[in-house]
């Protein structure tokens, strides 16, 4: 397939036609995409009050900025994720034709979230199972839980299990959970019409493989189906989409494999670059809207697929290695940034919250919430004091609906009015300077008051030396807050954004091997896309913190950055 060159602007004359536009950061995807979106509206004939175009997108910030920039053209556009498409389209009006199959509660289907672990649950998958002798491991098998995903194989099989990568989770006690079990948990689950967000692609797949009149409701409903950031596409949604293009409808897709870094969720970076169909046609975009000259040198420097050509004139700052602890290297930035906000972006939440709360000795903390869970025992009070905690940060980061989800594991709506809650979680933010920087004891206090004693009181032993030794803002930067607003964001949820003003938060000296080493095409060279992914967010200054930086390496780095010990 030969490529041809577009700018984003470029509007396709022939909209009837399969096509992938391959261009980096910055180049102006979405851009190109609502265009072109808006060139089908104007032009195509195949489109009516009940006949959309589908545009799907992988995040629920892209959802918004893409029908912000629809506009009043939205209206005849269905703007989603995958997951949500296949729940709406696929999985709710016709789950009731495999629910007997697989256990599902179809009547009580109300959505897809993340699946709510529990005692009883967990009891009887692994009695059913006959892996009762497993449940001395349970947090070890909780991180398998939440883990497992479905996958496909060569055949076209779907099967939930451990990625490749993380097979040893499976193994609880020196005793492996049975691969074949997993499924009967989620059964555990579907029984009472709850499905996690993975199921919709297993529910999905499974309905059009069975009932192959769905396909034709769908491609009847959309006659063009478009797909932004094609290239977190995984085995079983690209699957789909090809089964959805056999005929009738377009599908178009735009993204850019140096950017694919969702392996955790299935996706692989060889999908977008073998991905054809009948009569595809494939362009490319060389141009970058968003950095600077010398930051668009940089970015040269590490990718050899392609080189971006700047569209801004400006030649900008010389990016800026700081080598000193993370602690100064901020001041540093904030000096050279006089009056300018600027974001740091790191490669996990437990470092980005600690960066918010300016906790810069936190980093070496592991997930708290996991020593919280392993160490106490009483499962009221660990409920609590953990619901609490994400509740209250989650409501900080106006995040209600998820707060709400969060309290109603304390206060259940079949036994509480939804007022007990909203009670109960404003007076903790009314009170949040009094337990911020205090230890979780303190913080334990405060909630027994609001429950009125019915929580153990925290005696000795264990348990009492980590609620001693904990303190709230500790445990709080563990938390994972979605589609997250601060300015100091994970790489992941930069994802498709930009800012004027970036630093790069890294942990060692090696991971500079992203620059002096790139693997952007290598499968297994995630890192170095992930890495390459945040200095490209940069528009018009960038900045790369590390702890540590050899003497002789600095000529290695001297050309392309400016370095600074602090």
């Amino acid at each position: 397939m030969s490529i041809i060159q577009i700018d984003s602007n470029k509007r396709l004359d022939d909209i009837e036609h399969h096509f992938k536009v391959s261009a980096g950061p910055g180049a102006g995807k979405t851009h190109w995409l609502v265009e072109h979106i808006r060139n089908v509206l104007h032009h195509s004939n195949r489109l009516g009050k009940v006949r959309k175009i589908a545009c799907i997108t992988y995040t629920n910030i892209a959802v918004e900025t893409i029908l912000n920039r629809l506009g009043t053209s939205a209206t005849q556009v269905d703007v989603s994720t995958i997951h949500s498409f296949l729940y709406r389209h696929i999985l709710k009006p016709y789950a009731f034709l495999i629910a007997d199959e697989y256990g599902l509660d179809y009547s009580k289907l109300d959505g897809h979230d993340e699946l709510n672990h529990s005692h009883s649950k967990i009891s009887n998958w692994l009695k059913s199972t006959s892996q009762q002798s497993l449940l001395k491991g349970k947090a070890n098998i909780l991180k398998a839980l939440d883990t497992i995903q479905w996958q496909m194989t060569d055949s076209g099989e779907l099967f939930l299990g451990l990625p490749i990568n993380k097979t040893y989770l499976g193994k609880v006690t020196n005793i492996s959970i049975k691969k074949n079990s997993y499924i009967e948990y989620r059964k555990e689950h579907w029984k009472l019409g709850n499905i996690h967000h993975d199921d919709v692609l297993f529910f999905s797949y499974q309905l059009i493989e069975k009932y192959p009149f769905i396909l034709e409701v769908v491609r009847a409903k959309f006659p063009y189906f478009f797909i932004d950031e094609f290239q977190d596409c995984n085995p079983i949604q690209l699957s789909i989409i090809e089964k959805i293009a056999e005929t009738e409808t377009i599908v178009g897709c735009i993204g850019d494999p140096a950017q694919s870094i969702y392996k955790f969720q299935g996706a692989e970076l060889g999908l977008f670059l073998s991905f054809s169909l009948n009569g595809m046609s494939h362009y490319q975009i060389l141009k970058n809207n968003r950095s600077t000259i010398k930051i668009i040198k940089v970015l040269n420097f590490i990718r050899s697929d392609l080189t971006q050509e700047p569209v801004r004139e400006v030649d900008g700052e010389n990016p800026c290695l700081i080598v000193g602890s993370t602690k100064n290297s901020i001041q540093e930035v904030r000096k050279l940034c006089v009056d300018e906000d600027f974001y740091t972006l790191s490669r996990d939440n437990i470092t980005a919250k600690a960066l918010q709360n300016e906790l810069d000795n936190t980093f070496n903390i592991d997930n708290l919430f996991e020593s919280l869970s392993e160490i106490d025992s009483d499962r009221d009070r660990k409920q609590a004091v953990c619901s609490s905690i994400k509740a209250i940060e989650l409501v900080r980061e106006k995040k209600f609906k998820d707060a709400f989800k969060e309290l109603e594991k304390i206060f259940p709506r079949s036994h509480y009015n939804i007022s007990i809650s909203i009670e109960y979680i404003s007076t903790l933010i009314g009170e949040y300077d009094s337990y911020k920087n205090e230890n979780l004891i303190n913080f334990i206090e405060i909630i027994q008051k609001l429950f009125h004693s019915r929580l153990t009181k925290v005696s000795r032993g264990k348990v009492k030396e980590f609620y001693e030794n904990t303190l709230y803002n500790q445990l709080s930067v563990c938390i994972n807050i979605p589609d997250d607003m601060s300015l100091n964001k994970t790489i992941h949820k930069s994802k498709g954004d930009e800012f004027n003003n970036v630093l790069l938060v890294l942990k060692s000296e090696q991971e500079l091997d992203f620059i002096l080493s790139p693997q952007l095409a290598d499968p297994k060279a995630e890192e170095h896309r992930i890495l390459y992914v945040a200095i490209s967010r940069a528009k018009n200054r960038l900045f790369i913190s590390v702890p540590s930086l050899k003497v002789k390496n600095e000529p290695k780095f001297s050309e392309q950055f400016e370095i600074v010990r602090c």
